[in-house]
């Protein structure tokens, strides 16, 4: 801890005197909002004159404030995010009132800004990664593609709105004579049928080695 009892008996100064300075702590690059300090440290020298500068991953922009939480290996390892996550596993990070995903920050440090309507996808899939290295753009569909090819999404008769097992599904496909007596016999609308068939419906699973 450091004291900075001095700038509390400092005279104040103007209204808008601090607007675009920085806090006076040493390694602290939040905004500051009294007495050349950021409101945390604001408040912990008023409560006891001294305020803490050995707490990296709470003070600065999110882009200085990464680093603290990352677990940083081998280049081609995940790199594994330390710090708060949500439901799913990815990390975030507090920025004023705004959570940022890390995973999306870090690709945003080392490649630049996202395209519009794109997400991050993991190439490792695991959501706590931020290694950049594993980190890449896409569409939603691509993103879901994703799920399906590492096995973290339902398909085909696993699915919950699934309507025919796989083995009716296989059988459709290995039927021969008209559509419409295919689809009598196996209790589904023609164009049910045409679709199974086409693959635009119960698309067949790629084994990935």
């Amino acid at each position: 801890m450091s004291d900075y009892t001095s700038f509390l008996q400092a005279p104040r100064v103007r209204k808008g005197a601090l607007k675009g300075l920085c806090c006076v702590v040493a390694s602290c690059a939040e905004v500051a909002h009294a007495r050349a300090m950021c409101k945390r440290h604001y408040g912990q020298a008023i409560r006891g004159g001294e305020v803490r500068t050995d707490r990296r991953g709470m003070h600065g922009t999110p882009a200085q404030r990464f680093w603290h939480w990352v677990d940083k290996g081998a280049p081609d390892a995940c790199w594994l995010w330390q710090g708060k996550t949500d439901k799913d596993g990815y990390g975030t990070l507090k920025d004023g009132p705004k959570l940022l995903r890390a995973h999306r920050l870090s690709f945003e440090m080392h490649k630049g800004e996202i395209p519009a309507g794109h997400l991050v996808r993991h190439s490792c899939h695991t959501p706590g990664c931020v290694n950049p290295g594993h980190l890449s753009t896409g569409t939603h569909f691509d993103n879901a593609m994703d799920k399906v090819m590492a096995g973290r999404a339902p398909v085909n008769e696993a699915h919950a709105n699934c309507k025919f097992s796989d083995e009716v599904v296989a059988a459709v496909r290995a039927a021969t004579g008209k559509r419409k007596d295919i689809a009598k016999h196996f209790g589904m609308s023609e164009s049910q049928v045409g679709n199974i068939r086409s693959g635009a419906q119960r698309r067949p699973v790629v084994e990935v080695a």
